[in-house]
Parts: structure tokens; C-alpha cells; sequence
């Protein structure tokens, strides 16, 4: 989803000179993936899975209601649904460091792969609500696009994708070995 996304924004911008209609399109795709990602973490803990897929399944619908009525095709960046993603985003992330916490584990926490999803989202997307929740007065007070703005969201970016990975890496190895009977 991520390598899909990073793929379309630069198509984008190369085709139409401007991304935002596509991260219109791609909100609520990533709150669909989501929505699925934390059923199955939420899940595999026992509680708040159906929610956590509910959750994201409206939102997905909200936000394409609100990018086309609330911005009536004028799509601007950023946008509502980017803080009501990134506010979701750092809920359930809060919530799966509760389910980590509420179920102790043998392993060491720096070896528990949900605990580097939640925080690679933690930072990511509050880092995501600030900077783009202070997008407008960040453009007025500097007069224009601060520079380092888009190296703190590369930052991010990159943090996120480590975390993601080494989640992947860690599930995977942490998974017991199945039986051949």
C-alpha cells in the first residue's frame, strides 16, 4: 500500500502538476487497509476487532463524502480527512499499546513486532496531525513552504516504514512453528 501510494502521488504530480485529488482518493483507501490491519491485531487479543473494522469501513465512506461535497471538487491539501486519519491512527495505536500492556508477554518488548506498528504510527501520524493541523498557519507565518517541513515528513515517512518492516520481521519470527503431523 505504501510503495502503491508513494508510486501514484509522484504519477500524479507528473500528469496533473498536483497531488492532492489522489491523496483524496487515497485517505480513505488506507483507512479501508486499516480498518483491516487493526480487526486482525485487535482480533488476536480479543477485543475491539468488529469495532476497529467499523471504524474505518465509515470513514472510508465519510471521507469520500466530505471530499466531494465539503470541497465541492476543488480538492485542497491538507484536508479534514488527513487529521480525522491521523487522530484514528494515533487512537488505535494508544488502544494496541493497551491490549500489549493488558496481556504480558515472555518476550522482550523490543521483540513484540505490534509494539513497533503502534509506535511507528504513534510518531508518524501525530507527527502527521501537527504539522499538517498547523499547515496553514505554518504557510502564513513563514510566508510560503518552510523547507523543513518536507524533511521532517521524509523523516517520518522513513521511521514508519522501518517500523513496519521490522513488525513484519518479527511477527513472522515470533510465529511458533506449525505442526506436521
Amino acid at each position: 500500500m505504501i510503495l502503491i501510494s508513494e508510486i501514484g502521488a509522484k504519477a500524479a504530480v507528473l500528469l496533473n502538476k498536483s497531488n492532492f485529488p489522489f491523496y483524496h482518493t487515497l485517505i480513505p483507501a488506507q483507512s479501508l487497509v486499516y480498518g483491516f490491519i487493526f480487526y486482525y491485531l485487535f482480533k488476536s487479543r480479543g477485543k475491539g476487532g468488529i469495532v476497529a473494522l467499523l471504524i474505518g469501513f465509515l470513514f472510508a465512506v465519510g471521507s469520500s463524502i466530505i471530499s466531494f461535497n465539503v470541497y465541492e471538487g476543488k480538492f485542497s491539501f491538507p484536508s479534514l480527512n488527513l487529521s480525522i486519519l491521523s487522530i484514528l491512527m494515533i487512537m488505535g495505536s494508544l488502544y494496541l499499546f493497551y491490549q500489549i500492556l493488558k496481556k504480558p508477554s515472555e518476550l522482550s518488548l523490543f521483540r513484540i513486532g505490534d509494539f513497533w506498528f503502534a509506535s511507528g504510527n504513534l510518531l508518524f501520524w501525530a507527527g502527521t496531525f501537527l504539522i499538517f493541523g498547523l499547515y496553514q498557519w505554518l504557510l502564513d507565518a513563514v510566508h510560503g513552504h518552510p523547507s523543513w517541513m518536507h524533511h521532517l515528513i521524509r523523516i517520518l515517512n522513513y521511521i514508519l516504514y522501518l517500523t513496519y518492516l521490522l513488525s513484519v520481521y518479527l511477527n513472522a519470527e515470533n510465529k511458533p512453528p506449525k505442526n506436521d503431523d
